[in-house]
Formats: C-alpha cells, structure tokens, sequence
C-alpha cells in the first residue's frame, strides 16, 4: 500500500509525500481532502490480512485484524505436499523469492516422517535443504505425521528451528556405545604391501547415526623405517558394499618401537533397518616387516 497525498491544501513534506493539514478558517486554510483510494486501500488491505489468515470478515467484530496478526497463520502450511522428504508448500500471497522472506519464520504440519535430508519448495521456487542449527542435513525421523516443525529462510536454506532428534543425539544418555577389543598381538605381520588387512570390526543395528574411534599399534620388528595406517570403512553388511570410510591416519615405525595410531570418523542418515559393519583397516607402505598389530579396538557410539 502507498502513500496516497492528500487532496487540497498540503502541509509540510514528510518521508512518503506531504502532510495531511486541519482546516483553520481564521488561517485561510481550507484543510486537506481524503482521496477515495485512501478508505479503499485501507480497508481493503485489512480484509485481505482477515480473509487470508483464515477469518471471515464480519462488520460486528472489529478485532478480526488483530485476531488475525496474533494467529499467525499467514505463515503456516496446515496442508504440506510433496513427499517426505521433498517437501512443497504455497503460501498465499505468493513467494516470488527467497531473498524476499529471508529471516521469516514458517510452520509447516508435515504429513509423514522423514528417512532422510529434507528439502523445502514454496509457491514453485527451487527445493532448498531444510538443515538442522549447526548446518547439517536432518536424521531420520526429525519429521513425523501431524508434527508442526518451524523453519526460517537464510534465502541458500530453511533452518529448523524446534528440532527434536537433532537435540536428543546431542544428549549423552541417548548415546548407546559398542566396541570391540583385542588385546595384545593381534597379527604378527602386514602380509601384504597396499593392501587393507581388517584387524577389527563391530556391527551395530538399529542406528542412524555413528561416531567411530579405531585404534591400535604397530611395531616394526626390523630396523628399516616403515609407514604404516589405520583407516575407519563402515559398510552395508547386505548386500555388502562400502557405505563410506574416514580419513586414514599414519605413523613410522622402526626398531621395535610400538608407534598407536588412532582413525575417527562419524556416519550420518543411516537405516535403522540395516545391520552394518564397522571395520578398523591396517595397511603398510614399505616392504618390510615383519609389521605386528597390537591391541586394536574400535569403539562406536550410536543412537
């Protein structure tokens, strides 16, 4: 809605045009006119704010305007589309962009639950990623039927804003830990240049999520220096197949000198439904040897 200028005699300008005046007769001034787009606009930006926010004007209630700012429900989907994961939603009026409503919260009532990253599409605009507050994709299950998420718009993405499995993995007794452990020489040597020799593993089922912590030590029996590595690989244990892998962490080893070597990595949006399995993977990268493997463990934490 504009500033609409007033009919006649004008007063000072101001930020939008000019002054309305009072009429003073002892003054000579005849005072300002009100235009006919004046009460027209008013009013019919009023009923637009009453009808679009789900009230029917009525003339025996003159608290529909403020009924309808304290509802909210201009910015509420009651009725989300889409699927799942890929979720559309229209607001009336329309979004013509993102930048448009960025910062602006939005209530979705979402129609099923998630299994995985979730994007958001308004009025037809392209899917953006719906992230937890640290940035990451959401887990499994942070939607579900009839739950009523809030989002606000950094124009690249939606953040949640209540998120619920996000916050109950960040809590430690939601934590359910499991690891394997060998102690002492669990190989006498790395037979093979270059080539993974898997001195530990776990399976865990039922998780979304895993942070891994692989250790163990290796002792060269020889006095030529060797680079030996441990790496962390999760996979699918069915049909078997490498779902990802940290990254591999080195040391050198000589002269019968015990060298720990320590690999992290953390999994996210797993299927609960699939069993998988955690693996420690020891290499070398000199001929030499023999390379023993003492004490490996791998320690998984998981919801």
């Amino acid at each position: 809605m504009q500033y609409i200028e007033p009919v006649g005699a004008q007063g000072p300008a101001n930020a939008y045009g000019h002054d309305y005046v009072d009429k003073n007769a002892g003054a000579g001034i005849a005072g300002s006119f009100l235009a006919a787009d004046v009460p027209e606009h008013t009013m019919l930006e009023l009923v637009a704010l009453i009808q679009k926010s789900g009230l029917t004007p009525s003339g025996s209630d003159l608290m529909q305007a403020l009924k309808a700012v304290r509802s909210q429900r201009l910015n509420y989907v009651a009725t989300v589309s889409g699927t799942a994961n890929a979720l559309t939603a229209t607001l009336d009026p329309a979004v013509t962009s993102y930048s448009s409503i960025e910062g602006m919260p939005l209530k979705l009532k979402c129609a099923a639950a998630n299994s995985g990253p979730v994007t958001l599409s308004l009025n037809g605009l392209a899917a953006l990623k719906v992230l937890n507050p640290d940035g990451s994709e959401l887990y499994a299950g942070e939607l579900a039927a009839n739950r009523v998420v809030e989002v606000f718009c950094i124009t690249s993405a939606f953040v949640i804003r209540n998120p619920f499995v996000f916050f109950q993995r960040q809590t430690p007794k939601g934590a359910r830990l499991t690891s394997a452990f060998t102690p002492g020489v669990a190989f006498s040597d790395i037979p093979t240049l270059n080539t993974d020799l898997l001195v530990q593993s776990v399976s865990v089922t039922g998780a979304t999520y895993l942070d891994v912590t692989g250790t163990c030590g290796f002792r060269n029996t020889t006095a030529s220096s060797c680079n030996t590595t441990v790496q962390i690989k999760l996979f699918r244990t069915s049909p078997l197949a490498l779902i990802g892998e940290a990254q591999f962490q080195g040391c050198i080893s000589i002269n019968n000198l015990q060298i720990p070597a320590t690999s992290f990595g953390t999994f996210q949006n797993l299927d609960p439904a699939v069993t998988y399995s955690v693996q420690l993977i020891a290499r070398k990268q000199q001929a030499v040897g023999p390379i023993e493997v003492s004490d490996p463990c791998v320690t998984v934490s998981s919801d």
